[in-house]
């Protein structure tokens, strides 16, 4: 199944202002620093995640390609 640019633009979107929206639970824009902040952090996690997930995904195909 191929996606298009504009489908996988649209997603990348959606999921930055999901971020966004859960570092404003997270952390309350009380003044105009952490209002900054905000993007920065969002961006770390999603980050950390990805890392997160490569390693998982790494281990398990390495477990799924074991003769055993």
């Amino acid at each position: 199944m191929r996606v298009s640019g504009s489908v996988l633009i649209s997603i990348g979107a959606i999921a930055a202002l999901v971020a966004l929206g859960v570092t404003d639970q997270v952390l309350p824009a009380t003044d105009a620093r952490t209002a900054e902040l905000r993007p920065w952090i969002a961006a770390r996690a999603l980050g950390v995640t990805a890392y997160l997930l490569l390693a998982l995904e790494v281990a398990l195909g390495l477990m799924l390609s074991h003769p055993r």
